[in-house]
């Protein structure tokens, strides 16, 4: 059965890869005489932190809902037994100008959540950081604008996950593909934005930086639970790699830069964490 309250998931199994391997649009990808072409990303701007493997609690979720139908679990940040406001991540955290979560929401008897948390360098704002410690230009410090500051279309114009299956069966790589792809344009995609200081009755004392948090509801697609129902049932065998930047629309946002990445290796998503809810007001 799964644990109940925060653990953190083993950290042989996820891993910060080398940003390279994503290709991305070069300079000259949107002028129509250069042919798009594509090439290695620049190091990610937000460095990996942390992963969340969670499983809801039915009942306690279900409270939440309508007509007592659990609804997916988003803004799982706020959740007490969640990394963001654990102890670890209160200290690992406390003078980060910003953090990043993408919340990947697996349907099934009861929710499963791969959380990923990534964080700023430290600095005096988080704009200061990426200049100061990964030379962004203002092109990359506008997609990362746009990530924290975006409207509700966001997802659906501008927020791209690139997958890369590197190791496992044939049929969940045929079914991933490798192609990146506005994740709003296939399933729902909230976005959640923090207030600047979340206090936690259950102890947990301090504050947190500010956080963005992009929930991918797998369940919103019949395409997507199947493609990501392949992977659930074959985790232990597979290394992937997921990369995320904000789609360039304009030559002044080019060259396209990763925003975060994560390598996960055999994680077993039949073990999760049992987390309490509801969120923390």
């Amino acid at each position: 059965p799964p644990s109940r309250g925060f653990v953190a998931l083993s950290r042989d199994k996820w891993r910060s890869p080398d940003a390279s391997i994503f290709l991305v649009r070069d300079e000259q990808y949107l002028n129509p005489s250069a042919g798009g072409h594509k090439q290695p990303s620049a190091s990610a701007l937000f460095d990996l932190v942390a992963l969340d493997l969670l499983k809801t609690d039915p009942d306690a979720l279900a409270r939440t809902g309508a007509s007592g139908i659990a609804p997916p679990p988003e803004n799982v940040a706020r959740c007490p037994d969640a990394y963001l406001l654990s102890p670890h991540g209160q200290r690992r955290l406390r003078s980060c100008p910003m953090v990043f979560i993408l919340n990947i929401m697996v349907p099934g008897p009861t929710y499963t959540c791969l959380v990923t948390y990534w964080a700023c360098p430290k600095g005096s704002s988080w704009e200061a950081a990426l200049r100061q410690h990964r030379e962004a230009t203002d092109g990359e410090i506008e997609s990362v604008r746009m990530l924290l500051e975006g409207d509700d279309e966001y997802p659906d114009t501008r927020f791209k996950l690139a997958p890369i299956v590197e190791k496992g069966p044939w049929a969940v790589r045929a079914a991933v593909g490798g192609k990146p792809c506005l994740l709003g344009t296939k399933v729902r995609v909230p976005i959640h934005r923090s207030p600047t200081r979340i206090s936690d009755p259950g102890g947990v004392s301090g504050s947190i930086p500010p956080y963005v948090e992009v929930d991918v509801d797998v369940g919103s697609s019949t395409v997507a639970r199947h493609v990501v129902g392949l992977a659930h049932g074959a985790s232990k065998m597979l290394t992937v790699h997921l990369g995320v930047s904000s789609e360039p629309k304009v030559p002044e946002e080019l060259p396209e830069r990763i925003l975060a990445c994560v390598t996960l290796d055999s994680v077993d998503m039949a073990q999760p964490s049992l987390v309490n809810w509801p969120l923390v007001s």
